[in-house]
């Protein structure tokens, strides 16, 4: 009988996936007495010569501010203090032209946009395009979330289907490992079991997107929206394990079918379901601080009639390489970059001005 039971376990454990086995819990350490520390208010004020509508993207290369302006399709580049150096050409497609507002990324110190159907552009200082990598095209790609460039490889956000069919969700991955010629090395990260099991919650569109970063000892993660799990994986693309962190802040996803939202208006849904949710925006690895930066954000009412980001309360998780939480917090703004172990958020944007945060992590007075 003792002989059969352990035979049966062996069995169950043999059927539960790796993903399921090897999750570490990551604790919130109260001992460390960390403090967000506001360094200095970026403001840009708009002029007749300037005008900053609604920012697409964010990036701190350096000693430079880039932001993305969807009212006119350029890129304005600031020094660290958002003083005005200059822009990037009209809309258009010559030179230092853009069609469409780019997102931004960076690879060593070299400024990298992605316009969809236009791949990867690496850009000189003067916004023209120096090289193009064009992404697989079977994969749903969503490269606007910060892609992860290496030496020989890019890690983005995509799904390995464009028809997400309900019965195969557990085969579908949501990121991609691929080469600088555009082949595909590697398709990672499943969905989650939640996702896959309870398929009919209205709010679980908010798991489909994930993001992907650098991580500890050159290895990736990658987060999968409205989920409390972080996924590691080596620098090939294999998995390695899972960790599980439950934010302080955190808010479940309601258990609402598609049917009964059906009957909702806009704004009974965002207050029933959006404004009860909690959603992650962005997530950075500070290769030179060994600290993962995770940004989690609880809706306003507003963000229902606004385009901006910046309406919505936003907090700041903060991890080690000691795999412990040393911070969860408020933070004003959404986290846009992370540069020189200084952390930048976006916080305002409207006809008069446009503001920045500019952060540093301290124990003790001592920047980290």
């Amino acid at each position: 009988m003792k002989k059969k039971l352990i035979f049966v376990l062996f069995l169950y454990l043999l059927s539960c996936s790796k993903n399921d086995l090897d999750i570490k819990e990551i604790c919130f350490n109260s001992n460390k007495k960390v403090n967000l520390v506001l360094k200095e208010k970026l403001t840009f004020y708009n002029s007749d010569t300037l005008f900053i509508g609604l920012a697409r993207d964010i990036e701190v290369i350096k000693n430079r501010i880039y932001i993305s302006d969807r009212t006119n399709c350029k890129i304005h580049e600031f020094d660290l203090h958002l003083n005005y150096i200059k822009s990037s050409g009209k809309c258009g497609r010559g030179p230092g032209e853009f069609t469409l507002a780019p997102y931004l990324t960076k690879y060593c110190d070299t400024l990298v946009i992605y316009v969809p159907g236009y791949g990867l552009r690496y850009l000189d200082s003067n916004f023209n395009e120096i090289k193009r990598i064009l992404p697989p095209s079977n994969y749903l790609t969503d490269l606007s979330r910060k892609p992860v460039i290496g030496h020989d490889r890019i890690l983005v956000s995509a799904l390995s289907s464009y028809k997400l069919d309900r019965k195969k969700l557990a085969n579908v991955t949501t990121a991609l490992l691929f080469t600088f010629d555009g082949k595909i090395k590697k398709g990672i990260c499943k969905f989650d079991n939640d996702f896959c099991n309870n398929s009919n919650l209205t709010a679980n569109n908010l798991r489909i997107f994930s993001y992907v970063t650098k991580g500890f000892n050159n290895t990736y993660f990658v987060i999968q929206g409205a989920n409390t799990k972080l996924y590691q994986y080596d620098s090939n693309g294999n998995f390695l394990r899972s960790y599980f962190y439950y934010p302080r802040f955190y808010k479940e996803t309601p258990n609402i079918t598609r049917r009964e939202s059906k009957r909702y208006s806009r704004l009974e849904y965002y207050k029933k379901v959006i404004l009860k949710t909690t959603f992650y925006k962005n997530v950075f690895f500070d290769s030179n601080k060994n600290l993962l930066y995770i940004n989690y954000c609880n809706s306003h009412i507003e963000k229902l009639y606004s385009k901006s980001f910046t309406d919505t309360d936003s907090y700041l998780i903060v991890i080690n390489n000691k795999e412990e939480c040393i911070y969860d917090n408020k933070i004003e703004g959404y986290l846009v970059a992370v540069e020189d172990g200084y952390i930048y958020t976006h916080v305002k944007e409207n006809l008069k001005k446009f503001v920045m945060n500019k952060y540093s992590l301290e124990i003790n007075d001592k920047k980290i």
